[in-house]
């Protein structure tokens, strides 16, 4: 599935210490609960992917950079309020699950029409068709 799909960049060994130390992931089953309720999208339209890098191996202004980086794609149509408040909440999982300031993570939301995305040999529809 490729509807909204979060690509995570993280330090080597971040997530997986995250995720046993607390028993959580920034994308748990409860996750989509909460994305799905600021977007509107059915929860099978989340998807994330995370790579865990080198320490070093994040660069922002040619240094290396001390938090992880995320990079959103979902589907265009939503207000720039709901945008607003999708970037804050990832922002909130993203610094509760790996203890990084919230001052040193990156985090970007691109846009697609529903158009140019496929799920299951099927386009999907646009944002703004979603069921509230």
């Amino acid at each position: 599935m490729l509807a909204n799909i979060h690509f995570c960049a993280t330090s080597h060994g971040l997530m997986n210490a995250c995720y046993l130390q607390s028993g959580d992931s920034i994308y748990a089953p409860r996750r989509p609960a909460r994305y799905t309720r600021i977007t509107g999208a059915p929860p099978e339209y989340v998807n994330c992917s995370f790579t865990e890098v080198p320490p070093g191996g994040i660069f922002a202004g040619g240094r290396p950079a001390a938090g992880g980086r995320m990079v959103g794609i979902i589907r265009q149509g939503r207000s720039e309020e709901v945008k607003r408040k999708l970037v804050t909440a990832l922002a909130d999982a993203w610094v509760s699950v790996t203890a990084e300031p919230v001052e040193d993570i990156a985090l970007f939301v691109h846009e697609v029409p529903g158009y140019q995305v496929m799920e299951y040999g099927q386009l999907l529809p646009e944002a703004s068709e979603d069921q509230r």
